[in-house]
């Protein structure tokens, strides 16, 4: 191979050793066609219905995942909303009638949430925490993770595979 055509390119310096560098490749010269009407209805052709039926099937997949993230680690951020809630009561009470009401109307409205969610974990889990119950429920949902991403497509089960690694963001039921 000629030395004008090497893509690391060797040269001798003054006793200092070999020093070395790249020379780009040159590149094909491409045509992009222009975007015109026709264009992007060829692109997007049979993508009518059945477009629709797989976001939404998309959606319903990482929804309900989200949804059950979100309720296996909700003890921590309700207990880091506790904490909050008392200390806006009491920064309220130095300030007067007015904003000990609001700080009382907010905890009131968080602890109805806070129940609301509570309720929704135990019926979702069907048991309380650390129970067998539990337990057989996050492997159910382990499985229907795992067969729902594999029915999304290769992207999707890519993305099981890494979340598959994750074990400090995941219950070990799903990494398992």
């Amino acid at each position: 191979m000629a030395t004008n055509q090497a893509l690391v390119k060797r040269e001798q310096s003054n006793g200092n050793g070999i020093a070395a560098s790249v020379q780009p490749v040159p590149k094909p010269a491409t045509q992009v066609p222009p975007l015109t009407e026709e264009l992007v209805d060829e692109i997007l052709a049979g993508r009518d219905l059945r477009g629709w039926l797989r976001a939404a099937r998309v959606a319903r997949v990482l929804g309900l995942f989200s949804l059950y993230l979100f309720l296996d680690t909700y003890d921590i951020r309700a207990d880091f909303n506790n904490r909050a809630v008392a200390r806006k009561r009491e920064q309220a009470r130095e300030k007067g009638r007015k904003a000990r009401f609001r700080a009382w109307a907010y905890a009131q409205l968080y602890v109805a949430f806070d129940r609301f969610i509570r309720a929704l974990r135990y019926f979702v889990f069907r048991g309380a925490e650390g129970s067998a119950k539990k337990q057989a429920r996050l492997e159910q949902q382990a499985l229907w993770l795992r067969e729902s991403l594999i029915s999304l497509g290769p992207t999707f089960i890519k993305i099981g595979q890494a979340l598959g690694t994750r074990a400090d963001l995941l219950p070990l039921e799903y990494v398992k």
